[in-house]
Order: C-alpha cells, then sequence, then structure tokens
C-alpha cells in the first residue's frame, strides 16, 4: 500500500475502528487556568498524531479557550473538559453547571480577547450545545485536513442540515454515531471497538488493563501530566469527579477544618475510584490515576493524621505506581504563583511545612519515581507512557501492598 492509499484511508469517513479513549479533566474557575487547559488539548490532539495541521490545532485551541472562558467567567465554578477523536473530527466539550444557553450574538469581553461564540461559530466545522443533569455542555468539532497546499487549510465544508445548537447531521439528516450527544463520565466513555489495534496513526501499544497512579507533591504537575500518559497509552484518565456531588461534598468537608474528617472522605473517595479502576481494569481497559491512595495518606501524615503508609485491605494496588518529582525551587515556584493567584488552598498551605513526611511517607510506598525537572509536560509522560509498556501487567493483588 503506498503513503497515498494509507493516508486515503486513514481520512475515509468508514474508517471508524479503534479510536482512541476519550479524555476528560477538571478546570479550576481561575482565569489563570484557561490557557494551560486549551494548551493541553492540543497537546492530546498531537498525541494521539490526529492529521490534523498546525493551523487546523491553533484553531481548535482558540475556540476552547472561548468555550473555556465563558464557564470561567459565568459560572465561577469547575468545568469538565471532554476532548475525543471520532475518526474525522476533534470534537472538544467542556461541561458547566449553569443552565444559561450560550449566546453567539455576545461577544463579551473574556479572557481569550472577547469574540466569544462568534469566533467558535467561524473556526468549528460544527458547535452546539445540549443540556446535563444541573447545567450544560457546549461542545464543537473541527474536522481533519483533507489537503494542505502552501501551508493553507482547506476546509470541509459544513455539514449540511447543522442548525447552531443542535447535533451535526449528515447529508441525509441523521446524527453521526462518531459524534455522541450525551457526555459520558470516566468509565462510561463510548468505545466498543477492539483495543490494541492501530487506531488512524496513533500507536496504541500499552499493556492491556494496567492500572498507572500519578502520586507527588504540590505543584510536581501530576494534573498536567496524567491526561497526557492516558492519551499516550490509549489509556481511562479517571478523576475523583466522577460523581457529579464530589465538588459540593469535597467544599462542605474541607469547610469543617476538621483533619480526620477530610482524611477519611478521601479514603472514601479513593476506594470508589479503586472500584471503578478495577472494572475497568479487569474489562482489558489502561487505567491512569492522578493522586491516589499515597496521595491521601502522606497528605494527611504531613498535617499530623496518625495513618499507615500502606494500601488499605481491599484496594487495588497499582502495577504502575509512579512518584512524580520536580526540582524543590521550581515546585516553590509553581507554589508561589498560586498563591498571588489566591489558589493555594488552607490545606496546602498546612502540609508544607512538613513536606518532608509527606516525602518519607511517598518512600514507604515504594513508587516508581520520575524526575521532571527541565522536561515538557509531553516529554515526562512520554517517559511514563514507555515504563507502562515495558512493564507487563501482574496479576494485581488486594491487601495491604505489602
Amino acid at each position: 500500500m503506498s503513503v497515498d492509499d494509507h493516508s486515503a484511508m486513514l481520512m475515509s469517513p468508514t474508517n471508524t475502528a479503534s479510536l482512541p479513549m476519550p479524555q476528560e479533566w477538571d478546570v479550576e474557575p481561575e482565569r489563570a487556568a484557561v490557557p494551560p487547559a486549551r494548551r493541553l488539548i492540543r497537546r492530546i490532539a498531537e498525541a494521539w498524531r490526529v492529521p490534523m495541521s498546525d493551523a487546523a490545532l491553533r484553531d481548535v485551541e482558540l475556540c476552547a479557550g472561548e468555550l473555556l472562558a465563558n464557564a470561567v467567567e459565568h459560572t465561577h465554578a469547575r468545568c469538565r473538559v471532554t476532548v475525543r477523536w471520532t475518526g474525522e473530527r476533534l470534537r472538544v466539550e467542556v461541561s458547566d453547571s449553569s443552565l444559561a444557553l450560550p449566546d453567539r450574538e455576545t461577544a463579551e469581553d473574556t479572557v481569550t480577547g472577547g469574540r466569544g461564540l462568534l469566533l467558535v461559530q467561524g473556526l468549528a466545522h460544527s458547535w452546539g450545545w445540549h443540556p446535563t443533569g444541573p447545567g450544560k455542555t457546549v461542545w464543537f468539532e473541527c474536522a481533519a485536513d483533507q489537503l494542505i497546499t502552501g501551508g493553507r487549510r482547506l476546509a470541509v465544508p459544513r455539514t449540511r442540515c447543522q442548525r447552531p445548537g443542535r447535533e451535526p447531521l449528515d447529508a441525509f439528516g441523521v446524527t453521526p454515531r462518531t459524534c455522541p450527544a450525551t457526555p459520558r463520565w470516566p468509565g462510561r466513555c463510548h468505545n466498543p471497538q477492539p483495543r490494541n489495534q492501530p487506531r488512524n496513526g496513533v500507536r496504541m501499544d500499552a499493556p492491556r488493563g494496567s492500572f498507572v497512579t500519578l502520586d507527588g507533591l504540590s505543584a510536581s504537575g501530576k494534573t498536567t501530566v496524567a491526561p497526557l500518559v492516558a492519551a499516550f497509552v490509549n489509556g481511562l484518565h479517571l478523576t475523583h469527579d466522577a460523581l457529579p456531588t464530589f465538588p459540593r461534598m469535597r467544599a462542605e468537608v474541607d469547610a469543617t477544618g476538621i483533619l480526620p474528617a477530610r482524611f477519611h472522605w478521601w479514603l472514601m473517595a479513593n476506594h470508589l475510584t479503586s472500584e471503578t479502576a478495577r472494572t475497568l481494569t479487569e474489562s482489558g481497559r489502561t487505567v491512569v490515576v492522578e493522586s491516589y491512595f499515597p496521595r491521601t495518606i502522606a497528605t494527611h501524615r504531613a498535617m499530623g493524621h496518625d495513618s499507615a503508609p500502606a494500601y488499605p485491605d481491599g484496594a487495588l494496588i497499582p502495577n504502575v505506581p509512579i512518584l512524580l518529582e520536580v526540582d524543590e525551587q521550581v515546585r516553590q515556584e509553581r507554589l508561589h504563583r498560586r498563591a498571588e493567584r489566591g489558589t493555594l488552598s488552607y490545606w496546602h498551605q498546612r502540609e508544607e511545612p512538613n513536606v518532608a513526611e509527606s516525602s518519607r511517607t511517598y518512600r514507604a510506598f515504594g513508587l516508581l519515581r520520575v524526575d521532571g525537572t527541565g522536561r515538557t509536560p509531553e516529554e515526562v509522560a512520554r517517559a511514563i507512557a514507555d515504563i507502562v509498556r515495558s512493564r507487563v501487567p501482574h496479576s494485581i493483588e488486594e491487601g495491604n501492598g505489602q
């Protein structure tokens, strides 16, 4: 098969077998969180090696920035980002807690320049929104490059019968299967195709059923690296916020200021993550979790809670447990920037004076150390992905991790 034939096959609308896992994560309700989030969307697309030019990916970044800015400005609460590759388009969804309808006629003064949804309408192949629980999801799709000539991207014609605010329809007025209308919580992503097969130019050769956890001190880069690792190994980035009530419950527990209450609440959240990961890995999926039992136990030991540095009975033990580290000066600079933005929590400030205890606890867990100093998030994620691929998953045991 020639290169041209192979490219044509990748771009064929009928070549929808074995798509990469959708990636989801939460974005903090602050202006400073918007640029890193939209850059992360691009990094995931590049990790998937989607057939999109730099110009197309810049369009994706701009559109994502507008949706994220709207969510940050109007809800003042966390929003959830979902990125999917459908085989023909990159789909980005931003879910927030507001029922206010998106208004493309109003270009408000947002973080990315005040262009509003008019920019999304002009750059995206299609866009729309739908209600989700207590809020809504706004989405857009940018098409893969059909032809790149002289650096100019030739856009795919807009889908027939497309109306703003509705799911895209094909030429026959049918909603394509590759554009799911209903967002799914982690662990419920629609991906019925066989695993570990070439996926539209994406290398998917990670071991089946690996359970990867990323732990480490505050500002070590876990939040940025975790979804990238999941993208590189075609895994599922599983977050604690899988339950719609999680943010509210977390805020209520944090507000009490009671250390034992917070510790046991986080144990409960980790046990829920453990059971979800167990189900997914048993079905052959690779799961990536940011901040697991080691993080909970290390943090609370540093704050004075007496708890053994071991996995609780019945917890799923990761076969790729990563300790993400970074030079202390770099970490302190990141913490300083958080403090300046007002995003350094009371609990983080309480842990820092005794952070040496956190480090001792991590060592007791015997985690695999990965140093991110002087490396980009992509380089760190690729290093972890190489570890995942090199470790044959053993029979993951239950117990105390000894």
